[in-house]
């Protein structure tokens, strides 16, 4: 009958079980987080079409309940056409600095009454710099006054959640509420008639899971559905930095702390490479067959040993040969047993058969220093069986 080439299934899979465990386990937690996670991940951070706790759904929906018009434009230039007409109010939403000063400035254009949340310092400067940003607070329980002139802040009272705070820099026409001890305003409002301007640090009171907490409902319904018409713009892509693109290079348009991170990465790789790349000298010719000493694969294999922590087969490798040569010794044939032999050597040696049985198939060493003295062991009781044979 010949060889059954296949593999079984129990095989296989006793040789892949790693790699399903594996794949198992990485679905099981992708799916956990999912369940878990997947409410709170879903969709644009403040985006009135939103539902998660981070949205602005909510807010949204009861602007269009009280007759409010709300227009999410995708693209500066729709946002641009939306904000042209009359009776509007711009909400721009750009924590990411999309639009450059071009887009800011077509914005500001249209006439319409903005709303800018938690602006950058660059934003502030293309709007009239009257403000700019001066720290963050973190505490989302804190709950403040309004303690200002402002129409909706005072229907509000007091709001909560984390904010940037803003400092003034021009009092003509501006008006601070919610400010902290330091003279840093929550919000600011600038009207001067022509360009109404509203800077928002407190984004908390747009999101759905707190528009509910003090008057944040109040003033962001307020302040949203002043006019008519709300047009609601986040920017998801880079525009408006000009009109031509050879302008913006990727040192431009990158974070600051982009290239230094990119030359540390290059610098770490490198002195890696150095350290642990091995030098290959020239090539050596030599004739062949090629001898290997024998002493040479010893020590190889030995390091494999030490290196697995394969005591266990070390000891078995020294056992294999010394029960060979005493088998030869006693005359007995190659495939004599390892009883066979045992037996042999107690009777000539005068041992106890359990006692050459035990060093020559039984004993497992724990440690290096028992494996040293079963090897040497076994080399006495082979010097010793020598020299019962040949006195």
């Amino acid at each position: 009958m010949s060889a059954v080439l296949t593999e079984r299934p129990r095989t296989v899979l006793r040789r892949a079980w790693f790699w399903v465990a594996a794949a198992a386990l990485v679905l099981a937690f992708a799916g956990v987080s999912v369940i878990v996670g997947g409410a709170d991940t879903g969709g644009v951070t403040r985006s009135p079409t939103n539902p998660a706790p981070a949205g602005s759904r909510a807010l949204a929906e009861v602007l269009q309940a009280h007759g409010i018009e709300v227009v999410i434009p995708t693209t500066l230039a729709e946002a641009v056409a939306a904000a042209s007409e009359s009776g509007s109010t711009l909400l721009l939403d750009d924590p990411g600095e999309l639009i450059g000063s071009d887009g800011n400035s077509e914005l500001r254009r249209t006439g319409a009454r903005v709303v800018l949340v938690a602006p950058t310092s660059r934003t502030l400067i293309d709007y009239d710099d009257i403000a700019q940003p001066a720290s963050t607070v973190e505490d989302e329980d804190a709950v403040v006054d309004a303690d200002c002139d402002y129409g909706p802040a005072r229907l509000a009272g007091a709001i909560d959640g984390a904010a940037t705070t803003y400092q003034v820099l021009t009092g003509a026409g501006t008006v601070s509420c919610w400010v902290d001890a330091d003279g840093a305003a929550r919000v600011v409002v600038h009207e001067d008639g022509l360009h109404p301007l509203i800077v928002l640090g407190t984004t908390g009171l747009l999101e759905n899971q707190r528009i509910l907490d003090a008057g944040d409902a109040a003033f962001a319904l307020g302040v949203l559905g002043a006019t008519p018409r709300l047009v609601w713009f986040q920017p998801q892509q880079r525009e408006g930095w000009g009109d031509d693109p050879g302008d913006a290079t990727i040192g431009s348009v990158s974070p600051g702390w982009v290239i230094p991170v990119m030359a540390l990465l290059v610098a770490t790789v490198v002195a890696a490479a150095i350290w642990r790349g091995r030098r290959f000298g020239p090539l050596v010719v030599e004739p062949l067959p090629a001898v290997v000493p024998a002493d040479e694969t010893v020590r190889g294999r030995a390091r494999l040993y030490t290196r697995a922590n394969a005591r266990l087969r070390a000891l078995d490798a020294i056992r294999i040969g010394t029960i060979g040569r005493l088998a030869a010794a006693l005359g007995q044939g190659a495939n004599a047993s390892v009883e066979q032999v045992a037996a042999g050597v107690a009777t000539v040696t005068g041992r106890p058969l359990a006692e050459v049985l035990e060093l020559l198939r039984d004993r497992t060493p724990a440690n290096d220093r028992e494996l040293l003295q079963c090897s040497d062991a076994l080399r006495r009781l082979e010097t010793e069986l020598n020299g019962r044979m040949r006195p």
